[in-house]
């Protein structure tokens, strides 16, 4: 098990989405318990992400919506950055 952070901007959103799709909410807490949870090996299992993301890993909340995170494993933490949508994050 890990222990997790949450950015700023990723508190902005969740109580943004809060008020307007709280099912979209319970996916992303779903999904950071995922993470957190992992061991050492399966966290890694998280694709990376490249070139202005490096050093970021991510993982799809929905079809259209993409949570981004950081593990540091020396200290067994995970950074929550935030979600944003694929077509955005990854400039398509």
């Amino acid at each position: 098990m890990f222990t997790f952070d949450t950015s700023e901007r990723l508190k902005e959103t969740m109580a943004k989405r809060a008020k307007k799709e709280p099912v979209c909410l319970l996916a992303l807490n779903k999904k950071m318990r995922e993470i957190v949870f992992c061991d050492e090996k399966t966290v890694e299992h998280h694709a990376d992400s490249s070139y202005g993301l490096a050093g970021l890993k991510h993982m799809r909340i929905s079809s259209s919506f993409v949570l981004f995170f950081r593990v540091f494993q020396k200290e067994r933490h995970v950074l929550f950055d935030g979600p944003a949508h694929h077509d955005k994050a990854f400039k398509q």
